[in-house]
């Protein structure tokens, strides 16, 4: 909801990769943001829906489909749930070195911990995942599910290449 109803056609600034996942206040990196879209982004996603394409009926119930920054998605491949749900590696960022890479791991016990993970970049991300077993971070474009997935894994019915 507005905090205040006079915000109803108010654009604001945002950003195409917050702050908070390592974007920058530069202009290239800003874009107008209808209020709605902005400001009911929660803190974990990434991207907000410029003015040219903020679409009131992609609001559900007050919600809002929060696209999801598109230089973070691997679009090599994407798994598919049992529940239809298509979801897609993506690139995280190190709090502690700022580097913005794949995170996979051999997964089972322990296997969702930075220790036991590896960062890398896109190429050996799908190669070790999709050849050697790998787990690696997804997320669903409209941001509602994450977490670490594997080709196998008992949630993923199949997998898809060359996702455009």
């Amino acid at each position: 909801m507005r905090p205040d109803p006079r915000y109803k056609n108010t654009w604001t600034k945002g950003h195409k990769l917050p702050i908070y996942h390592g974007g920058s206040d530069g202009l290239s990196n800003i874009q107008a943001e209808c209020y709605e879209c902005n400001f009911q982004k929660n803190a974990g996603a990434l991207g907000g829906r410029p003015i040219e394409t903020c679409d009131p009926v992609l609001k559900l119930n007050g919600a809002i489909s929060v696209a999801i920054s598109q230089e973070r998605i691997s679009r090599k491949f994407c798994f598919v749930l049992n529940n239809e749900t298509k979801i897609f590696p993506v690139q995280i960022k190190n709090r502690d070195t700022g580097v913005i890479a794949f995170r996979i791991s051999l997964g089972g016990s322990g296997g969702n911990t930075r220790a036991a993970s590896e960062e890398v970049d896109e190429s050996t991300m799908t190669r070790k995942v999709l050849e050697k077993g790998y787990a690696v971070r997804c997320k669903s474009l409209d941001g509602k599910t994450n977490g670490l997935y594997k080709k196998g894994h008992r949630s993923v019915r199949e997998v898809r290449l060359n996702i455009i």
